[in-house]
């Protein structure tokens, strides 16, 4: 029988160390962690995964406690896109003011939905396919969470239905079919949510079953993940750079992906270890986790200054590379407090509203 298993105090810690790292780990791979030992080094990249994982932890707990859906889901849209329009809005006034241009109607709106054209960012924002990903899934999901209220196994179904759709990316290629085109509006990737919420889905089963603190299932989990991977790679003759299989996910990458999940939470123990010894780390950790959505959408914006204002793109000596590094992370560190300040303020003023007119209701 499968046990219900709250979030504990040291859970909750732990998740919020792997959030700050794999955050750390996103700003790295975008300063280059990526690419400076092709393919070895795209490797990195199967840990991302884990962050829809640790999302969907946390966001089934959340729903859980939750006494109304509409409001759940009003909170959680909330958290993610008010990070995102208080800092690309801010750089898109910014622009405006020092060339001053008319923003046709689809480039607002390509804005409002998280989802801007490439040559219309006001910088570099690659990175913000994750939360319009986010956002989609947590609409998805919300029959999934809704059964697993009567049987948690009902969150295992969108993991299959990930796992299927990766298979026919794997040897259909079909991610394209996926790409939803609204009038003069930018494609809507809608592969992305559907082979995400396996992971997503998936930690959120095994947190409340309790077997993302059983080490065995975890090791288990990579070495099937890794065999799987081994097992397609002996079949199809393909690129080894992992990042040739990010885009759209196939099976050989989803397979990576729940094997660095695995790895992530089945080094619990050696990992706390380390961070208890070095609570510096630690701290830094937490720091990162805490204002993970302002960093996530800040980093870019100095790593583009960093290229564009002081020539740091093809950088030939160690004494760059570091300057770049430390830089970006500086800057983000620093902007992050500020930044999530006013989300914070923001989000907590909207949340207050919807919570007001939900006692009004309930009043009348």
């Amino acid at each position: 029988m499968l046990l219900h298993h709250e979030l504990t105090n040291s859970d909750k810690q732990y998740i919020n160390y792997l959030r700050g790292g794999l955050i750390l780990r996103v700003v790295l791979m975008h300063l280059g962690l990526a690419w400076f030992y092709l393919p070895y080094s795209s490797y990195f990249g199967l840990f991302f995964p884990a962050l829809f994982g640790v999302s969907g932890i946390v966001s089934y707990y959340s729903y859980r406690r939750a006494g109304d859906v509409v409001h759940y889901v009003i909170k959680r849209i909330a958290r993610i896109v008010i990070t995102f329009y208080i800092i690309s809005g801010g750089a898109y006034l910014i622009l405006f003011i020092m060339n001053p241009q008319w923003v046709g109607l689809s480039e607002f709106l390509n804005w409002l939905l998280i989802n801007p054209k490439s040559a219309d960012q006001p910088y570099p924002m690659g990175q913000i396919w994750f939360l319009r990903a986010l956002i989609l899934l947590t609409v998805i999901v919300l029959p999934f969470f809704y059964l697993s209220l009567r049987n948690i196994n009902y969150l295992l179904v969108p993991v299959f239905i990930s796992l299927l759709v990766s298979l026919a990316q794997q040897f259909g290629g079909v991610g394209s079919v996926f790409m939803v085109a609204i009038g003069d509006l930018n494609e809507i990737n809608t592969y992305h949510p559907l082979v995400n919420m396996g992971y997503f889905c998936f930690c959120a089963w095994a947190s409340y079953v309790g077997i993302l603190k059983r080490t065995s299932w975890m090791f288990c989990l990579v070495f099937v993940g890794a065999l799987m991977a081994w097992a397609i790679f002996q079949h199809q003759n393909f690129s080894l750079n992992l990042a040739d299989h990010s885009y759209f996910q196939d099976f050989f990458y989803l397979s990576l992906g729940y094997a660095g999940i695995g790895l992530l939470f089945g080094l619990r123990t050696p990992i706390t270890f380390v961070l208890e010894k070095v609570p510096a780390c630690g701290r830094m950790l937490l720091f990162f986790s805490t204002h993970a959505f302002s960093i996530f959408m800040i980093h870019s914006l100095y790593i583009y200054l960093a290229e564009a204002v002081f020539d740091l793109r093809d950088m030939k000596s160690i004494s760059e590379i570091l300057l770049k590094i430390i830089f970006v992370i500086l800057a983000s560190v620093l902007s992050a407090v500020p930044l999530s300040y006013l989300c914070k303020k923001i989000t907590g003023v909207l949340i207050a509203k919807i919570d007001n007119r939900k006692k009004q209701q309930v009043a009348i």
